[in-house]
């Protein structure tokens, strides 16, 4: 654990501090809403801070119905621009658009979906009346859609070739330079593109990683891994506009994964302490600007450092994984996010190897009550997740596959659903297509509490007695690593 404690001593500086301006007097701001040729719902919902993001704090709007025939007007107060999120759905077509709000702004967007055979509603630049910025946002995010879906396709078919992504590459970047011609030289619109473009660059590693194929062409992966890269995600424009519409997405994720590329080699021959420290090192080196730090520091303490700690001490060593934690937060200042890290370190052991698991009592889409007692005598693979959750979707039909894989054996595929309230009754109607176990928990609730339960998708995976094997369990899509650790139980 010798690389455990230079983490800490790497962690432990003094947070930088920054004053806080004085806010202006909220003025009211609106978006006004026509659709032609559409039936169907929308939801509207202005991104909140980072931070809040993070932790959550911040509920997904209702959606709500929207058609032809009444315009619809969506008001809000804000003393500085602000990112409003639109989400459009019919019942053959989905949309989503981002729009820049300035305080006073009384915006006008028309959305068309002229050919209902195709799956698709565009905003039309023509007829809305939201300004340049963000009839150029509307334009670049469709045409650059045209490029990364032949992408995708090429990736799932394993088809890709470096010449036609290069050209898909290059055509994205001369939609950027269309969209900032038309725009001006807007830092927003600067910043998405190149974050943008470091996705496709992830995607492009990926695929080439998966597939075995070398050597990897700097020309597709080497800007999203190198120094500035990591330097996009410091500059205010991006914590402030591009972040926190990113973190449902899995943006902390994804900076892991980056590292981990940017530093593989550095990486290859360290045990998992000492992987952590380094890690924990260069997320301080990468991170200077003080609300990313705080941020990166927070996300890699609780996802990656705590379960480094749950993958090395049992329920025996309780205490002493908790002295370490406790250590390990010193550096985090702000109070909302230093009280999640305590919460987590005081459920502790409730994750730990070994120990019980929650004796639950949930429901499932018929109202029958399960007790996770019944399961006793057969492995428990369990998967946290919600119906809005875009990478719980994902990973739902590899958990019905692995779960027909082991079908007759001593294990149960078991999925717990965190929706709200409100969307139970679409929860009720998904589990009642699925072959797995499904039972419904709700987001703030004693099984969610017990278990700390960090984002969704979330993996558990308990022994036949009912114990903790690990509260941080590989996903459905890592097949082999999962596959070893079911096997071993069983």
């Amino acid at each position: 654990m010798r690389g455990i404690v230079v983490f800490l001593i790497g962690l432990i500086i003094i947070s930088e501090t920054h004053a806080q301006q004085k806010s202006a007097i909220p003025v009211r701001s609106s978006l006004t809403l026509t659709a032609i040729h559409i039936k169907g719902k929308v939801r509207i919902e202005q991104l909140p801070t980072a931070k809040d993001a993070v932790l959550r704090k911040v509920p997904t709007a209702a959606m709500q119905p929207i058609d032809s025939s009444v315009p619809l007007t969506w008001t809000t107060n804000i003393s500085e621009p602000a990112i409003v999120s639109l989400f459009l759905m019919t019942e053959s077509a989905t949309a989503s658009q981002k729009i820049y709000l300035k305080p006073g702004d009384s915006l006008s967007l028309v959305f068309d979906q002229p050919d209902t055979s195709v799956h698709e509603i565009m905003m039309d630049t023509l007829r809305s009346h939201a300004g340049a910025l963000n009839n150029a946002l509307a334009w670049y995010d469709y045409t650059t859609g045209a490029y990364t879906r032949p992408m995708y396709d090429s990736f799932d078919a394993k088809t890709a070739s470096l010449a036609f992504l290069e050209q898909q590459v290059k055509a994205m970047d001369h939609v950027y330079t269309r969209a900032q011609q038309i725009a001006g030289n807007n830092n927003y619109l600067q910043a998405l593109h190149a974050f943008n473009m470091i996705n496709i660059r992830n995607y492009c590693w990926w695929y080439y990683d998966e597939n075995k194929m070398t050597p990897i062409p700097a020309s597709l992966i080497g800007p999203a891994y190198d120094d500035k890269a990591f330097a996009l995600f410091n500059q205010p424009v991006f914590i402030k506009y591009v972040l926190p519409g990113e973190v449902k997405a899995g943006f902390f994720y994804q900076y892991d994964w980056m590292l981990k590329q940017r530093f593989k080699k550095e990486l290859a021959t360290m045990n998992d302490s000492t992987k952590v420290a380094f890690t924990g090192k260069k997320v301080l080196q990468l991170s200077p600007y003080a609300p990313l730090r705080e941020l990166v520091q927070y996300w890699y303490i609780k996802e990656v450092y705590f379960s480094c700690l749950q993958k090395n001490y049992s329920t025996e060593q309780l205490g002493a994984a908790r002295k370490l934690a406790m250590a390990a937060t010193v550096p985090v200042k702000d109070t909302a996010l230093q009280n999640r890290l305590q919460q987590q370190i005081n459920t502790m052991g409730n994750v730990l190897p070994g120990s019980p698991g929650l004796n639950f009592a949930l429901e499932d889409h018929t109202g029958k009550i399960w007790h996770f007692s019944d399961l006793k005598g057969k492995v428990v693979y369990v998967d946290v997740w919600t119906t809005w959750c875009g990478p719980c979707r994902m990973e739902a039909p590899l958990f019905e596959k692995m779960a027909a894989d082991y079908a007759g054996k001593d294990i149960v595929f078991l999925g717990i659903s965190a929706d709200r309230p409100k969307d139970k009754a679409t929860w009720v109607e998904m589990a009642g297509h699925k072959q797995t176990l499904q039972l419904y928990s709700g987001e703030k609730t004693a099984f969610m509490q017990y278990y700390q339960v960090p984002g969704y998708p979330t993996f558990l995976l308990f022994d036949k007695e009912g114990k903790v094997v690990t509260a941080n369990a590989p996903r459905p899509s890592a097949e082999e690593a999962l596959k070893e650790a079911i096997n071993k139980l069983l």
